[in-house]
């Protein structure tokens, strides 16, 4: 399109630069010997049929002017075609740009969701590979108090009910003296499904740091697919209140690994330890401490707590 426009502003110079020297030259006047002498009557009728172009173009530098116009404005026009030419180029440009950035941000939320899909896909078939312990606990020795402190013995039972070996099995019992009490040692109130899961954390947490460490390699046991793991006189030891009776709260939880992840498993439960006589009314559910004082393992029980079990 622009070769054209540059084609056509081209001529019109061309035959403005003609016109205005064809006009610029004199006309041959006749010589007096052949030119006819004519009245004034003729030459007032030959001004009144003068030509149109005479008329608006009486000489040359007019012709010049008109054929500068034109140039003029056949320029213009080129160059308001080859602003347009730009414009809708820059547009182009544009939409081009948005529709990469487009594909683009398609192409990164689709990675995304792969992502998101391989991760799902990896979690749930960890979930559906990976061990899954229930462990149980029961009472197996008396309760024995001492001047400040009280130990019994319990013993417990871990099944895998999952797909692949529990390897490293590891149990761990607290006693805490009652849900009334602080912690020891700090100033929080005791919440007893949030101390379930904060010793069941820390004592996964634990192991890692130690594996890591190189301080143990392999402890604890391994439990394969649909076997279960009977361990006996696990003795806890407990800090007592010595001016009042109370209610034991037993914390029990399973650290565990397995071979398809690097990640630690938990699984726990929370117990209260009560008399099994309940002929006391005022003494239903607490323990009175006294030092010498031993309590036969079949006169306790352990009421599992309101507050629900804990498995990672």
């Amino acid at each position: 399109m622009f070769h054209w426009i540059a084609l056509i502003s081209a001529i019109a110079l061309i035959v403005a630069v003609a016109g205005a020297i064809v006009s610029s030259q004199q006309p041959v006047m006749p010589s007096q010997q052949q030119a006819p002498e004519k009245d004034h009557t003729e030459q007032a009728n030959e001004k009144k049929e003068k030509a149109l172009w005479d008329r608006w173009f009486p000489d040359s530098i007019s012709v010049y002017t008109l054929f500068l116009v034109v140039f003029t404005g056949v320029l213009a026009f080129g160059g308001l075609i080859q602003l347009n030419l730009l414009n809708r180029a820059e547009r182009i440009a544009t939409n081009t740009a948005q529709a990469s950035q487009k594909s683009a941000d398609a192409a990164n939320k689709a990675a995304e969701a792969a992502i998101a899909g391989n991760n799902l896909n990896r979690a749930t078939f960890i979930s559906a590979q990976r061990p899954w312990l229930k462990a149980k606990l029961e009472i197996d020795g008396p309760l024995i108090f001492e001047e400040k402190t009280a130990r019994i013995s319990f013993r417990y039972f871990a099944r895998n009910t999952g797909r692949s070996p529990a390897l490293s099995v590891v149990p761990s019992i607290h006693i805490h003296p009652s849900f009334y009490q602080a912690r020891p040692s700090t100033s929080i109130a005791f919440v007893p499904d949030q101390e379930l899961k904060r010793y069941c954390d820390q004592m996964g947490l634990a192991f890692e740091q130690a594996v890591q460490s190189g301080m143990i390699n392999a402890v604890g046991s391994a439990i394969f697919p649909g076997d279960e793991l009977n361990k006996t006189q696990v003795i806890v030891t407990m800090e007592i209140p010595t001016d009042r009776i109370f209610s034991p709260i037993v914390i029990f939880c399973v650290d565990y690994g397995s071979n398809i992840e690097i990640r630690r498993h938990q699984t726990g439960n929370i117990f209260h330890l009560i008399p099994r006589n309940m002929n006391d009314p005022a003494s239903i559910g607490l323990l009175d401490p006294k030092p010498g004082k031993e309590i036969p393992g079949d006169q306790l029980q352990l009421v599992g707590a309101t507050w629900g079990d804990y498995a990672n």
